[in-house]
């Protein structure tokens, strides 16, 4: 029997043993050339953008049911490309957008038995196209403005000093650029001045300034350049000692500005010295300390 077509197609269905069919029953179902429709609901901003895409991916459900049981496709993954798009009456930006699509011919079988077939697009709009995605990176960008306009305005700066102050040293206030160099240098400096028995005023004002701008980074930095190990420490009570030992024969103002540089000193290297050093600085701060109590009390 030849049966000649109603309209020129493509066959998407066709009974794999047309002998046993039912009457009544189709044996193969005639498409149009681009395949079956598929309806779709969406906002008409990404309805633009899925025309442009071209030729999308869908997808169907992993089980439907039928006749009170589960069933499950077999072939999931089809194409299509978007036909038109009809703007909804009574939903402002959202239109209904209908597909060209080749689904499996399983899927076309439950269809002619009246059933419906819901499949996910598995396309998705380009980021900068969803509003919230723009919202948000435009949120981003001022956040990093901030951070670098904080960062900028946290930089120390020179400054005229107020009139009657002398103006601090430039290398007191601005570090190198490179600060991990400059500190561990720094450190290197404070570990001459105990071998030198000299407590140089821009050096531990550099140092001060450094631990309280830079905390824990200066910390460990200084540390490091410092490398205190129980010779430092010995050569740091060593020193003490002939200070206190001088009291009596230095003059009362040298001996008042020798003691407050190593306590200075002292005080410094107790706030980055490793805590197995600690005791040795305790007590080098004991005997200053003894020391100066009693130089007020022969004093008064």
């Amino acid at each position: 029997i030849n049966v000649v077509a109603p309209f020129s197609g493509r066959v998407v269905y066709r009974d794999p043993s047309p002998t046993t069919v039912a009457m009544q029953a189709p044996i193969a179902v005639l498409a149009p050339p681009d395949g079956v429709r598929v309806k779709i609901r969406m906002p008409s901003r990404q309805a633009a953008l899925l025309e442009d895409a071209g030729t999308v991916h869908l997808r169907l459900p992993r089980t439907y049911h039928a006749d009170r049981e589960e069933r499950q496709f077999m072939e999931r993954r089809f194409t299509g490309r978007l036909l038109t798009r009809t703007p909804l009456a009574h939903d402002s930006g959202v239109v209904l957008a209908e597909l060209a699509a080749t689904p499996p011919a399983e899927a076309v079988r439950e269809m002619l038995a009246g059933r419906q077939i819901i499949a996910q697009l598995l396309w998705t709009p380009p980021l900068l196209s969803m509003p919230a995605f723009a919202a948000g990176g435009a949120i981003a960008a001022l956040g990093c403005m901030w951070l670098l306009l904080l960062h900028v305005a946290r930089r120390p700066l020179l400054s005229r000093a107020p009139a009657g102050e002398p103006a601090p040293a430039p290398d007191t206030i601005n570090l190198p650029v490179d600060h991990g160099m400059s500190l561990r240098a720094l450190g290197a400096e404070i570990r001459n001045l105990i071998a030198e028995r000299r407590a140089d005023e821009k050096t531990l004002a550099a140092a001060e300034w450094a631990l309280d701008r830079y905390q824990v980074r200066a910390v460990r930095l200084l540390s490091a350049g410092v490398a205190l190990d129980a010779a430092a420490c010995a050569q740091l009570d060593a020193w003490a000692q002939e200070v206190v030992a001088s009291a009596d024969e230095s003059d009362e103002q040298e001996f008042e500005e020798a003691l407050r540089g190593v306590q200075r000193l002292t005080r410094l290297l107790g706030s980055i010295a490793a805590e197995r050093y600690q005791p040795a600085l305790r007590r080098v701060a004991a005997v200053l300390a003894a020391s100066r109590s009693g130089s007020l009390a022969n004093a008064q």
